[in-house]
């Protein structure tokens, strides 16, 4: 008699984007918790985001994050390059249809995380090349198996307010 083995659909090392998008806010707050930070270099080149839930009122439901992640228009990821062992500078790109447009740099580091007592690897966007709101963006990113990474996107309104989850994984375009 052969036994046949069960996945657990929760197992991280079984999560893909897709199960990703159909988790709630504090599915993901699991999923962030158990997850670790990546090495700066470990996030170099072009990677595929996707908008997850959160706690803005149009990205509360299954539904919202759905229309958030339409391919029109939209933002398609995250782009890294490696200053050194300690840093990465990169910027967000925005799908145009046609073409797609870099916007919004960052510098990322590994610190430590609002979230929790562990590390996470922060994209500052507070640099001389954003304007003002932007630099009041923080984003915090764990590594939730290879190839798939969980983040939380935090805004400075006179102190850090959590506003959605996000996705990435690495782009399979060259």
């Amino acid at each position: 008699m052969s036994r046949v083995e069960v996945k657990d659909a929760n197992d991280p090392q079984y999560l893909d984007m897709e199960d990703l998008k159909r988790k709630t806010r504090e599915e993901l707050d699991e999923i962030y918790a158990e997850a670790s930070a990546p090495s700066v270099q470990e996030l170099e080149g072009k990677y595929d985001g996707t908008v997850l839930a959160g706690d803005i009122p149009f990205l509360n439901n299954r539904t919202s994050v759905e229309l958030a992640n339409l391919a029109w228009l939209r933002w398609g990821g995250k782009k890294f390059e490696i200053v050194d062992e300690a840093l990465a500078e990169g910027t967000n790109w925005f799908d145009l249809g046609v073409t797609e447009v870099d916007a919004y740099p960052f510098e990322g580091k590994v610190v430590p995380a609002q979230f929790d007592d562990g590390d996470c690897y922060v994209f500052d966007y507070d640099i001389p090349d954003n304007t003002a709101p932007v630099r009041r963006i923080r984003d915090e990113v764990r590594k939730v198996r290879n190839g798939l990474y969980l983040g939380r996107v935090y805004v400075d309104a006179d102190e850090e307010r959590f506003v959605t989850y996000f996705g990435l994984e690495k782009s399979l375009e060259l």
